[in-house]
């Protein structure tokens, strides 16, 4: 499968690209690099000049670019305090590299670098402070990038228009997906990450089909009880979220502070992507009251359209890896 494809039926905008570095006592590092195969000529790891290559590098593709792995021996000091960089990431624009550093101390370093911040140095320390900060930026930057996520919750906002019924909603789903993903993060449930992505892009097509119906018709189960549909969906939604931390990775000293963290900033993203909507839509109430009453249905069309698509690239994809 393409990256292209595969972020398409993902519904996820986190570039494919990654560098993890797993730094062991007396220098040795253990480095492995990703990076989307439309971009893997362009962009390259550079770590400092002191380190030397002590492996050959095994090469292999994993369906979302091409991977090199290899190690390097960095002398006694290690990586503390040296830069690490992606060359060629300056002249990349909207190109992001996830860099994920594990300490012989099993602390970690995380940071997304881009066009803007293509390098970065190397703490000598750690604190729980900074853990919590990191994780903290990618729940938010995964949750603002998951556009099946985003779409879930804006089909929520449009269905649920008292504002009491759509706390509740917001909370049950909250509670839900907070749940699966602490439970499949620590390996207490195991479910199926692509089968979860199916079941996350039929969440969509449901709403979806509940936002088109008629005006005037017959309450459904779901206008009544919202809150109940919302956490239902959101049992599975956090099992995408788990798919993502687990590619991203937890820290061995740190796993309860990384999983606050990065569930905090899925709940800053969410709550942000809410906040916005209500504020769009009192804005076009009060400057166009008929786009207003006009513009849900057709907007429930599109959402509808889009996840049928998701929907039945993932089966396909599902089928496939089921089939080999």
């Amino acid at each position: 499968m393409q990256p292209a494809l595969a972020l398409l039926v993902l519904g996820h905008g986190l570039d494919p690209s990654l560098l993890e570095l797993r730094e062991r006592e007396g220098g040795t590092v253990e480095v492995l690099w990703r990076a989307a195969a439309d971009t893997a000529a362009e962009v390259s790891p550079r770590l400092p000049a002191r380190c030397v290559r002590r492996t050959e590098v095994l090469r292999s593709s994993d369906g979302l670019g091409e991977r090199q792995h290899y190690s390097v021996d960095c002398g006694a000091a290690g990586l503390s305090g040296e830069t690490v960089a992606i060359d060629g990431l300056e002249h990349r624009a909207g190109l992001e590299v996830l860099l994920r550093l594990e300490r012989p101390d099993s602390q970690s370093v995380l940071r997304v670098l881009d066009a803007a911040r293509p390098a970065v140095t190397v703490p000598a320390t750690r604190s729980r402070v900074a853990t919590l900060r990191d994780y903290l930026g990618l729940g938010i930057t995964h949750i603002l990038g998951g556009a099946d996520h985003l779409l879930f919750v804006l089909g929520m906002v449009m269905l649920v228009r008292a504002r009491r019924k759509l706390l509740a909603a917001i909370t049950a789903f909250t509670a839900a997906h907070s749940l699966t993903l602490a439970l499949a993060s620590l390996g207490v449930v195991h479910f199926p990450a692509l089968a979860g992505e199916v079941v996350i892009a039929l969440s969509i097509v449901f709403l979806a089909a509940e936002l088109s119906r008629p005006d005037g018709a017959e309450p459904t189960a779901t206008q009544r009880w919202p809150w109940a549909m919302a956490f239902g969906f959101g049992l599975i939604h956090g099992i995408g979220f788990a798919g993502a931390l687990g590619e991203i990775g937890l820290p061995a000293a740190d796993v309860p502070l990384a999983l606050l963290g990065f569930n905090l900033g899925v709940e800053v993203g969410q709550v942000g992507v809410v906040l916005a909507a209500l504020g769009v839509g009192l804005a076009v109430r009060r400057a166009a009251p008929r786009l207003a009453r006009t513009a849900p249905r057709p907007l429930a069309y599109v959402i509808g359209t889009v996840a049928e698509v998701w929907f039945f690239e993932r089966c396909a994809v599902l089928l496939s890896f089921n089939g080999a």
